[in-house]
């Protein structure tokens, strides 16, 4: 397991709301972290959640939303009691300069 100090590309910490699935199912969850390459997801575990899924995911950033694709990497279940059950990686395969955009200056604010 890499720690935040060993990766490729540097992430960057934010919080914004998330709505994560494919085209028939779906679930909420927050945006931790993100870089150029993937992001850090909590969420609900549910049982579309699997290793090497592809999912698209929406954020609620402003200026405006932000969508991305992405395939899971890794999934760790969290400590009973939280808001959220699980957190997953994800390495995104289709985000766009405009999406990277929308998430840092959604960073700064």
């Amino acid at each position: 397991m890499q720690d935040k100090d060993n990766r490729k590309n540097e992430r960057i910490l934010i919080q914004a709301r998330a709505t994560i699935g494919s085209s028939d199912l779906s679930g909420e969850g927050l945006l931790m972290d993100f870089s150029n390459q993937g992001l850090g997801l909590l969420i609900d575990h549910n049982a579309f959640i699997d290793i090497g899924q592809k999912l698209n995911v929406s954020f609620e950033t402003a200026p405006k939303p932000t969508t991305v694709q992405g395939v899971i990497k890794w999934v760790r279940k969290l400590n009973e009691g939280r808001l959220f059950d699980c957190a997953i990686g994800m390495e995104l395969i289709d985000f766009d300069k405009a999406g990277y955009i929308n998430l840092l200056k959604h960073s700064e604010s």
